[in-house]
């Protein structure tokens, strides 16, 4: 059985408890292809590392039809925002087969709890975006440093993800995209 590669980011800035927990909680599983994995509206009993495989994150549109939002492939951490918030906005379903560690959500949670500096990580909510125009190692952290770059952080209702890559597509000066810097008390539309 592979084991939990405590070394790549965002799990190498959890404490040595802390590495030691989520090592000996983790399970291995294996989903077929059509699967879902997390369904909107849901809570999360986990959080997921891809390992092998492609999941989609999707909504319906208002006709019911679902619309891609991204993509999670290998080394991939999805399901952390939905375990956070107590449930998904989006539903993930596997577009082929897939392996992928089990992180229970009280497990992760106390790891939230216990290591702050896992806990601001910008990566735990990550995806390749279904967009080909932003980057697929996009994070916080490669923006956040960045001239121009607005302050929209925890201020919002959008996701890290979400607000990474709109400031990205403003920096970059994207067709119609304007980022807008929020007060505490504003939420995101």
């Amino acid at each position: 059985m592979p084991e939990l590669d405590l070394d790549q980011p965002s799990f190498d800035l959890l404490d040595a408890s802390g590495r030691a927990r989520l090592q000996a909680s983790v399970d291995l599983c294996v989903h077929a292809a059509g699967s879902t994995l997390i369904a909107a509206g849901q809570a999360s009993p986990h959080v997921f590392l891809n390992l092998k495989g492609l999941v989609h994150a999707c909504a319906a549109d208002v006709d019911g039809v679902d619309q891609r939002f991204a993509d999670y492939g290998p080394g991939d951490v999805f399901g952390a925002c939905a375990v956070m918030a107590g449930r998904a906005r989006l539903h993930d379903r596997s577009a082929r087969d897939t392996m992928y560690f089990l992180i229970p959500a009280d497990v992760f949670r106390a790891l939230i709890a216990d290591n702050p500096r896992f806990a601001a990580n910008r990566g735990l909510c990550g995806a390749r975006r279904a967009r080909p125009d932003v980057p697929r190692d996009l994070h916080f952290a490669h923006i956040a440093g960045s001239p121009g770059v607005p302050v929209l952080d925890r201020h919002t209702a959008l996701d890290a993800t979400t607000t990474a890559a709109l400031c990205w597509l403003a920096l970059r000066g994207a067709s119609g995209c304007r980022a807008v810097a929020l007060r505490p008390t504003q939420r995101a539309l």
